[in-house]
């Protein structure tokens, strides 16, 4: 077990935001930080198992609110700890010498999993905890109910890790998938944000559903019999829920110590078929294939296209965005959330006319402070997707390269500026297109465009300054370099700023929508051109002296 323990530590240290080493920057900081972001989340959870507890007390069916809890994390669990599985066990980078290592099966599979584990542990924290606190405060649950809790907390998420790793095993020891790790992170990526936003729209659906009790007992009702059936189905549910029903009681030790059970029977089976499965599909791994083709002279003086240094440095930067997956999903892909978040609202109250009514009547009253908000917004979804904030970062070791080209610095920094912006008006578009779809007038659509050229121009400026004085360019992989990067919450908090010089001024003064116009534009124009002025004056120095 020490070897398992070491292990587990080093798979801790080399990723992930458990990676911890004293003499460098620390990841671990990012726990609190997830906790405190999560908090809402975690409050409503609780509060909501709390309520719900008291009424459905008094019709004898409170257990339904544990069986609903414990599935949905099951099943959470399953559709995250397949690609956590995926990606700790199959596409790590240590995995070959690992295998060189003097250790038994058994112990490079126990820490993979332990490794898997802790993770599911803080998606069990934001999901099941506060359900479990808010059902025991409801039902003045005693001693032996918390024991109970922390043991079906600490032992869920091994029945669910080891139901996703069934299939993980023979799929990877008979197929060639996540072969491609790029296609492989794409598509995991997208999947949990797929998953991620359905969650999302769910439970704003399920509590816009619970207005009130007399909807609540509808629920049951239609319900109460298909998650019992549901729950019964799948291992250890009904001995976990039963284990704290009757916790009390005789009967609460019997479930405990049979859902414990079921935990180490799921854990045996899955050391069983990894033994037999997992080292033979995960040898070569890393191994790759290319295609080779004979190219004429004709075909490559053809592909061998003459642009413009501009269009040509920018086009390398693009090409790099999308075709890194890390990039891609936290520079690129960000850039779709913030409109989506938008339209889930108005999907989920149905009454688009409505709304379509209040923002036009908004915009017509306060059309100055309405013009202020909407530059705010663009500031803030300009700044959040890390393009420039983390532009000389993402070089990491390669950085010479940019002091080797026969282009002025500042003037590469530019390149990078225009880069930022063109992706950066992907969401500005979007977020614009929409509001004009419902009723913004159309002297406030375009004078907003014109706003959000600047402050797309504003967010690139200033991330790519912080990003001079702060790069981080010692990383082992791209996501170091962008999610791990305190350069775009630096900017993030420049962005907020400038909403605040927007938008204050415009309710102090109670500009209409000319004078605002006219002063977000006139002041962010003088702010971008002190900006750019700087990058001129400073660029290269500042470059040249990074390593």
């Amino acid at each position: 077990m020490n070897k398992v323990y070491r292990l587990t530590r080093v798979f801790l240290k080399t990723g992930g935001i458990f990676s911890y080493n004293k003499k460098k920057n620390t990841n671990i900081w990012l726990i609190p930080l997830l906790g405190l972001a999560f908090l809402p989340i975690i409050i409503q959870l609780g509060y909501g198992s709390y309520a719900l507890t008291e009424i459905l007390s008094n019709i004898g069916v409170q257990s339904l609110i544990l069986y609903l809890a414990m599935i949905s994390c099951l099943m959470i669990i399953f559709l995250f700890g397949i690609f956590y599985i995926l990606g700790i066990f199959y596409l790590a980078k240590d995995i070959e010498t690992v295998l060189t290592l003097p250790l038994k099966p058994w112990e490079i599979l126990s820490a993979r999993f332990i490794t898997v584990l802790l993770y599911e542990y803080l998606l069990m924290c934001i999901i099941l905890a506060p359900v479990l606190i808010g059902y025991g405060l409801a039902s003045k649950a005693g001693v032996l109910f918390i024991i109970y809790s922390i043991a079906v907390f600490l032992t869920l998420p091994v029945i669910a890790l080891c139901i996703a790793a069934f299939p993980v095993l023979l799929i990877m020891r008979f197929t060639s998938f996540a072969k491609n790790r790029d296609v492989f992170k794409y598509f995991t990526g997208i999947f949990a944000l797929v998953i991620a936003l359905g969650f999302n729209f769910g439970i704003q659906k399920l509590s816009m559903g619970f207005a009130g009790t007399e909807q609540i007992y509808d629920f049951v009702e239609n319900s109460n019999q298909s998650v019992l059936q549901l729950g019964k189905s799948i291992p250890g549910v009904t001995f976990a829920v039963d284990a704290l029903v009757k916790s009390n009681q005789a009967a609460g030790l019997i479930n405990i110590l049979l859902f414990i059970f079921v935990a180490v029977l799921s854990y045996a089976i899955f050391m069983f078929l990894g033994k037999m499965l997992y080292f033979k599909g995960v040898i070569g791994i890393n191994e790759s294939s290319a295609k080779r083709m004979s190219i004429s002279s004709a075909s490559m003086t053809k592909k061998m296209n003459k642009r413009s240094r501009l269009n040509s440095y920018v086009l390398k930067e693009l090409r790099l965005l999308f075709r890194t997956p890390i990039y891609f999903m936290n520079c690129i892909l960000i850039n779709f959330i913030f409109p989506v978040f938008l339209i889930i609202p108005m999907l989920i109250q149905g009454d688009i006319n409505s709304m379509t009514g209040q923002l036009s009547e908004f915009l017509n009253t306060n059309g100055g402070m309405a013009l202020s908000i909407i530059f705010a917004i663009a500031l803030f979804m300009a700044s959040s997707n890390a393009i420039t904030a983390t532009t000389i970062s993402r070089e990491g070791t390669g950085l010479y390269v940019m002091k080797y080209l026969p282009i002025p610095m500042e003037k590469q920094m530019m390149h990078k500026v225009v880069s930022g912006i063109i992706i950066s008006s992907i969401a500005i578009v979007l977020i614009i297109g929409i509001l004009f779809f419902l009723g913004m007038p159309l002297i406030i659509t375009l004078l907003s465009a014109v706003l959000s050229i600047n402050a797309m121009i504003y967010t690139a400026l200033t991330g790519i300054i912080i990003d001079m004085h702060n790069p981080k360019l010692n990383w082992d992989n791209e996501q170091a370099a962008v999610k791990q990067n305190l350069n775009v919450l630096i900017n993030m908090l420049f962005a907020i700023i400038a909403g605040f010089i927007g938008i204050l001024p415009t309710a102090l003064l109670k500009l209409n929508i000319f004078s605002a116009f006219v002063y977000i534009l006139i002041m962010f124009i003088l702010i971008n051109r002190l900006l750019y002025g700087y990058i001129k004056r400073n660029s290269e120095n500042l470059l040249m002296k990074l390593d």
